[in-house]
């Protein structure tokens, strides 16, 4: 394919075949063995320390990055695909990710969870490439993210916002904090959010991503300064997390647009997320849990307070 004719080149292999199947070395590998054992046993917090140690150590190899994307992908690992798709771009003689063949940019810039986020943006009208966009920024497809800021879940929602949009909606009375690990609540939760929040700033979908980052009364403040100006409202943004925040959607926003079509997203999204007939689990444990209640939960910090591509 493009990718592997590219890699090819690139590296200076003679053959562009097989290059998605893992190499012996790297199959052997220990850590690769272990991680996908415990993976399959469900014992995620383990086999994710196992695998993200032999993404570092391999950082530097841009043919066992792209193996490694694949092989995350397949599992159901998305942020480590995606941290593999970046490092491979970054270590190639191209500048932007808009330079990359098809199937590396849409690795690094995936519509994991797409029915979903296509659901949601039906129900909350927000754009659903916005959403993958946020999604990215917030937890790079890791539903059972957790940050420093005890915010959880695929959009990142702390727990006393998921108990009073629980609330607002009507949720079942037996609804729990765990239950932002779940992909269908984070959802919900924060997209319902979102659009609140774009409700209450008139339609400001700037200002009400400021609020969903550093909350709705500082984005008042900001507005309140700033006027009918968009961009004094950035100027005047005095988080520099929030200010950032609002740089990195727009980037990848920027990204999804030009790689993904809302009208063909199912059809085109299908074929780059698709496993490899040779994948090593059948269906993904985390797709697996994401329609129960989940009991014990491994915490992992958020990218955006940790590594970041």
């Amino acid at each position: 394919n493009e990718a592997e004719e590219w890699l090819a080149d690139w590296l200076g292999l003679d053959t562009a075949t097989h290059l998605s199947e893992l190499d012996p070395d790297l199959a052997a590998d220990p850590r690769l063995r272990r991680g996908l054992e415990l993976w399959r046993l469900g014992r995620f917090g383990e086999a994710k320390g196992e695998l993200e140690a032999l993404r570092r150590a391999t950082n530097s190899d841009a043919l066992a990055q792209y193996q490694l994307a694949l092989t995350f992908r397949d599992i159901g690992l998305y942020r480590s695909s995606i941290l593999c798709a970046t490092q491979i771009v970054r270590l190639s003689p191209i500048t932007t990710t808009f330079d990359a063949p098809a199937l590396i940019a849409r690795l690094a810039y995936p519509t994991y969870y797409e029915n979903l986020v296509l659901q949601n943006a039906r129900q909350s009208d927000l754009d659903p490439l916005l959403i993958f966009a946020l999604i990215r920024q917030e937890s790079l497809f890791e539903s059972l993210a957790t940050s420093t800021a005890s915010a959880h879940g695929l959009m990142q929602v702390i727990p006393p916002t998921g108990a009073q949009i629980a609330a607002e909606l009507g949720w079942p009375p037996d609804y729990e904090t765990a239950d932002l690990y779940r992909p269908y609540v984070s959802l919900r939760f924060g997209t319902y959010y979102l659009a609140q929040q774009r409700d209450r700033f008139d339609g400001r979908l700037e200002v009400a991503l400021a609020a969903y980052n550093g909350g709705p009364f500082r984005a008042e403040h900001w507005l309140e300064r700033a006027g009918d100006d968009p961009d004094l409202f950035l100027e005047l943004i005095t988080l520099d997390e929030t200010r950032l925040y609002l740089q990195r959607i727009k980037e990848h926003l920027a990204v999804y647009r030009a790689l993904w079509s809302t009208t063909q997203l199912r059809q085109t999204s299908r074929r780059f997320h698709r496993p490899r007939r040779n994948q090593m689990a059948n269906s993904s444990p985390l797709a697996r849990l994401a329609m129960a209640r989940p009991h014990h939960i491994p915490t992992t910090p958020n990218p955006s307070h940790r590594e970041r591509p």
